[in-house]
């Protein structure tokens, strides 16, 4: 009887381990890497947890690889035994970057992308490791969004009165530069425009990672809202049967 338990206990215990779930690989791109960051994790954490255990969720979570820079975060005396948060913190349904957001921006810490790894530095060390991305901004240019009341890509205050033109492709271009400018991180572009670049319906932008995050949001959001203005103004259809014309019906049709 004894060998039977046993025998019965290592069949289970096999039939457990095969179809356990395997771990997903690591990503293999910075692009994947961002679509494993959008992910959305529910997490308690106190003043127990370390950056050590921080990295162990993002491993496990989605076998995302990430480590403590030790230039940037060591400057503020991070390290892997340093404690995440300074009170208990419930995270509900958020996305791995807004966990990351939220547990790092409360140290002076962020993150970037190198190599498919997730590095955690200060933010004056992320300003060394900007990134170059390319937007197709094409459907945005020339279309009209109203937000909060006010029209968007529409030149605003560039025409005189006396000398009223038609709107320009720069015209187009500024205002969405402008509005990228004002509504994302304001304080952290350069005063000669520098950062960003246009030409050919493509929007170049040099910034850190989490500024790429949240221009990525903020394109989507006007895109969503062209397509919703879009739908208000299409004409309603309405449906009716289609009833096949009779034989001398269709012969006058075929004559015309």
């Amino acid at each position: 009887m004894q060998r039977i338990g046993l025998l019965c206990s290592l069949v289970f215990l096999f039939v457990v381990v095969s179809f356990a779930a395997e771990p997903r690989p690591v990503p293999q791109s910075e692009e994947e890497l961002r679509e494993r960051l959008k992910e959305r994790v529910s997490l308690k954490l106190d003043e127990g947890n370390t950056y050590g255990d921080l990295l162990t969720i993002l491993r496990e979570q989605s076998s995302v690889v990430a480590t403590i820079d030790s230039k940037g975060a060591g400057s503020l005396g991070i390290t892997v035994s340093s404690s995440i948060v300074r009170q208990p913190t419930v995270l509900h349904n958020l996305s791995l970057r807004g966990v990351l957001c939220r547990v790092l921006s409360e140290q002076d810490l962020t993150y970037y992308l190198k190599d498919n790894l997730l590095v955690i530095t200060s933010v004056d060390e992320a300003k060394n490791n900007l990134r170059n991305r390319v937007y197709p901004v094409g459907d945005l240019l020339e279309r009209v969004c109203e937000v909060d009341g006010r029209p968007l890509f529409l030149p605003s205050g560039r025409n005189s009165p006396e000398r009223p033109r038609a709107p320009q492709p720069t015209d187009y271009w500024a205002n969405l530069l402008d509005l990228i400018e004002m509504t994302v991180s304001p304080a952290s572009w350069d005063e000669g425009g520098e950062m960003m670049e246009f030409g050919d319906k493509l929007l170049v932008v040099r910034q850190t990672e989490e500024v790429h995050f949240e221009i990525e949001e903020l394109l989507d959001d006007l895109r969503s809202k062209l397509d919703m203005s879009d739908a208000k103004k299409a004409p309603k259809t309405v449906d009716k049967p289609f009833r096949t014309p009779s034989a001398p019906r269709r012969a006058g049709l075929l004559r015309r």
